[in-house]
């Protein structure tokens, strides 16, 4: 091959690099959109209410032992002294049913949303105290007011005052996760009577709650159920306990958590915490986050890194014409193509916070298709060689979409255009001499359009 060949080839490579420049500027420019729009969302949460997490209901003895020491020596002599400690107990539901419904909404901060939930849901199950040990010879204990206690990551999403049923009496629930509590949570002052409470007592509250887009519960008890209906057909159920089963439509989703004490730890966790709200227990979570089916910002990121690609794909076409037309095509065409094809790009993801992203792309696309097809009209001198250009551009665009929608098989998507690609530069140019093409690029035998 001649010299001259190897400088075009060479010239081909420095403007496609050229291009990273660019893609790179947009890469940076999807990227900051993408943090306005996270920002947006903590100033709503900061504003409204955040993510939920829901922990408890958890039943609280107050208890102190008092007994009496001796303190002193044979010499000086003993004295008694009295002293106390704590023996509060703790105690998780044997059984807690949650059934919920969840209804979605958007809220808008120019042209950015988050998406907020509201949910009724209706909390029932019983306790199983079983009466305490006797204390040693000497102690005495002092019992205080049982507490039903129960946490909400983030209470300004209680949406009602609701009430606790407890043996069929009605108590009223107080904020705090205890009277000296300032954890976030709630919590319901029991019926007193001298002594330990113990034996079977049933509960049940219902309770609205709002929340921002993830929706998560603390396994609370020794058999503890979940039911949750909403009307979001795009759940991505996250946690240490998927649903034992579930259902998703193109109008929602229902899915059923079933989890039993054998399973978590966190029942155990839960009552040596004494507090549902305590920091450890996060680490046992389950529950739902309302996805967007499409995330513009994710997917106009993933299309960027394949815009070195697409523009080599590009080039070699272009390549190809020169020769097997026996053309020759300027290294600014290139780059102007180049350029053409990058605004794909930033077109895509100012279109895309607008209107849905497939709409967005499609008129990104047959934009860029419609640019280069003219230009190339006039570049080649041919109606007919600009078209089949066109289709194929139209082609790598059509294959780019089919890899941002299906991330779980883009490399399989990748890997066979790649391989497609080189195929059909390898039959198309089976027969061609490339020594011969080497002196025709320095002599081409076909000029460019002016």
């Amino acid at each position: 091959m001649g010299r001259a060949l190897w400088v075009k080839i060479g010239t081909i490579l420095l403007i496609a690099l050229m291009l990273l420049v660019p893609l790179a500027m947009i890469g940076g420019k999807i990227d900051e959109r993408q943090a306005t729009r996270a920002a947006v969302v903590q100033e709503l949460a900061g504003t409204s209410v955040g993510e939920q997490t829901v922990s408890g209901p958890l039943l609280v003895l107050p208890c102190t032992e008092h007994y009496v020491v001796e303190e002193g020596n044979s010499k000086d002599g003993f004295k008694k002294v009295a002293q106390s400690r704590d023996c509060t107990r703790a105690h998780v539901p044997q059984t807690l049913s949650v059934t919920g419904s969840l209804t979605t909404e958007n809220r808008y901060r120019g042209i950015y949303s988050a998406r907020f939930f509201v949910g009724a849901f209706n909390f029932e199950g019983r306790f199983d105290v079983p009466p305490p040990s006797s204390p040693a010879a000497g102690v005495t204990r002092e019992w205080g007011v049982p507490l039903l206690l129960f946490s909400l990551r983030d209470p300004r999403g209680v949406r009602n005052a609701p009430g606790l049923t407890w043996n069929g009496g009605l108590y009223p629930f107080s904020s705090g996760t205890g009277p000296r509590s300032q954890n976030a949570g709630m919590h319901a002052v029991l019926p007193y009577k001298a002594g330990p409470l113990h034996g079977v007592h049933t509960f049940s509250f219902p309770m609205e709650i709002m929340g921002l887009q993830s929706l998560h519960f603390v396994p609370s008890a020794k058999q503890h159920d979940v039911k949750l209906t909403a009307d979001w057909p795009h759940p991505s159920f996250a946690g240490r306990h998927l649903p034992a089963t579930r259902e998703v439509t193109g109008k929602g989703f229902e899915a059923v958590w079933r989890i039993s004490e054998l399973a978590s730890e966190a029942p155990r966790t839960l009552a040596g915490c004494r507090d549902p709200a305590c920091q450890t227990l996060q680490q046992y979570v389950f529950g739902v986050n309302l996805l967007e089916p499409v995330d513009v910002y994710s997917q106009a990121s993933r299309a960027v890194k394949y815009g070195l690609l697409f523009v080599l794909l590009t080039f070699a076409g272009f390549f190809l014409f020169e020769v097997m037309r026996d053309l020759r095509i300027h290294p600014v065409q290139y780059g102007l193509v180049g350029l053409a094809l990058a605004m794909f790009f930033l077109l895509l993801i100012a279109l895309s916070e607008h209107i849905r992203f497939p709409y967005a792309y499609l008129i990104a696309a047959s934009s860029c298709v419609c640019v280069i097809t003219a230009y190339l009209q006039a570049v080649l001198n041919s109606a007919r060689l600009a078209l089949g250009f066109s289709g194929m551009l139209t082609a790598l665009y059509t294959m780019l979409y089919a890899l941002l929608r299906s991330e779980d098989h883009s490399l399989l998507l990748g890997a066979i255009l790649v391989f497609s690609v080189l195929a059909a530069v390898m039959l198309v140019t089976r027969r061609v001499d490339w020594y011969r093409v080497g002196a025709g690029v320095a002599k081409p035998t076909a000029a460019v359009a002016e």
